[in-house]
């Protein structure tokens, strides 16, 4: 009886997409936090704000978005505050998608704006990365007709890792389009490119920024759009009206504190540099450079669904990326059976998945990349 009340871009939805409940292991690496705790300052901050708890949020964000206008060098009337990046997300598709518009975006990548969309009614066009992963800009290009509304380009991407588009790129693109641009930068302190100052001459850009991961802020969720003041204010007329207070007092306070330090960036920096080298020492994996909060894992020799169940037996959660649409090239009918097949005939058609992997704190940091050999090397006859 309730399903049919429900509408049918609901039911087109993935059930359980993302998560199913809280992970429960020692070592959580499967959403990228930055696991370098905030600052002093910041704390201080968050208990400041509990005292005036029970009064509901300033609505207008307005010291944060002076600060966050002041750091982005751009004019308060270019920001709108949300409750995190993905909320930013569904937001552009509330605003600007009609049923059956179309919206552009690439696989793999964050799934997130394909959902946004559908939720809309609004049809994906989706174009797959090259083989390296880079950006195929002449095939993106020639996917656009007068019925796409938003193309969603993660710069760097989500999950690969790497930064995606250049300026040349980014012309090329708005020479042909009139509908929005949304560039999604939300690891913009950690890999530093950003294409903002391009939003002065082109008024359908958009930027996407977070500070959950990169200034640790996880757990309260902030993230930022910048734009040109009309797009601005369409949303504003949206979020304004339907979540006055959608982003917490504690969560305000919080990022305000943040922006006047990056300490906790550059420690996070240093561990990941540390996590990097170690990772490009084990065998029977490729571990692509990365801009982000992560690490893409290319498997040869074991089944991304099997090293995904074997690391949480030893309390290590990570990310099995077919949710991003990134598949093996060899898929395994059995996943116990996880070694390379004798029928392979080459190492490129012998990827058996890919797994997504944050960054360690540093205490863990021996133990998960000793778990990670001795997964990668056990052998079915030998008991682990």
């Amino acid at each position: 009886m309730i399903e049919k009340l429900v509408r049918k871009e609901v039911k087109s939805l993935p059930s359980g997409f993302w998560y199913k409940e809280p992970p429960k292991h020692r070592i959580i690496l499967d959403s990228g936090e930055n696991v370098i705790s905030v600052t002093s300052n910041v704390r201080k901050s968050i208990k400041a704000s509990v005292d005036n708890i029970n009064r509901y949020p300033d609505p207008t964000q307005s010291k944060l978005k002076k600060a966050l206008a002041e750091y982005n060098k751009c004019k308060f009337e270019n920001i709108v505050v949300t409750n995190g990046s993905d909320e930013a997300i569904e937001l552009l598709a509330k605003t600007f998608l009609n049923k059956n518009d179309k919206i552009i975006t690439l696989t793999p990548s964050f799934p997130t704006y394909k959902n946004a969309a559908l939720l809309m009614g609004a049809k994906v066009i989706e174009i797959k990365l090259n083989n390296d992963f880079s950006f195929p800009v002449e095939k993106l290009i020639s996917s656009i007709d007068r019925k796409v509304k938003i193309i969603f380009i993660a710069n760097p991407n989500n999950p690969t890792g790497n930064l995606l588009v250049n300026e040349r790129n980014i012309k090329s693109i708005l020479k042909k389009f009139s509908g929005l641009l949304v560039l999604d930068e939300c690891y913009y302190e950690l890999c530093k490119k950003t294409f903002l100052y391009l939003i002065k001459d082109y008024k359908n850009l958009v930027i996407l920024r977070s500070m959950s991961k990169t200034y640790s802020l996880a757990g309260l969720r902030i993230g930022y759009i910048i734009a040109n003041k009309d797009v601005v204010s369409w949303l504003k007329r949206v979020s304004d009206t339907l979540q006055p207070f959608r982003v917490n007092a504690i969560a305000q306070a919080a990022a305000l504190k943040s922006l006047e330090s990056e300490a906790t960036i550059q420690k996070f920096l240093k561990t990941k540099r540390k996590f990097y080298s170690k990772l490009k020492e084990i065998k029977g994996i490729k571990v692509y450079p990365s801009e982000t909060t992560f690490f893409l894992i290319e498997l040869k020799t074991k089944n991304s669904l099997y090293m995904k169940k074997m690391l949480e037996k030893y309390g290590i959660s990570i990310k099995d990326c077919s949710a991003f649409g990134l598949e093996p090239r060899y898929i395994l009918k059995d996943t116990r059976l996880s070694d390379i097949p004798k029928t392979s005939k080459s190492s490129e058609s012998s990827v058996f998945g890919y797994i997504r992997i944050g960054v360690p704190a540093e205490k863990d940091m021996l133990y998960v990349i000793n778990i990670l050999k001795k997964i990668l090397h056990y052998k079915y006859k030998n008991k682990l």
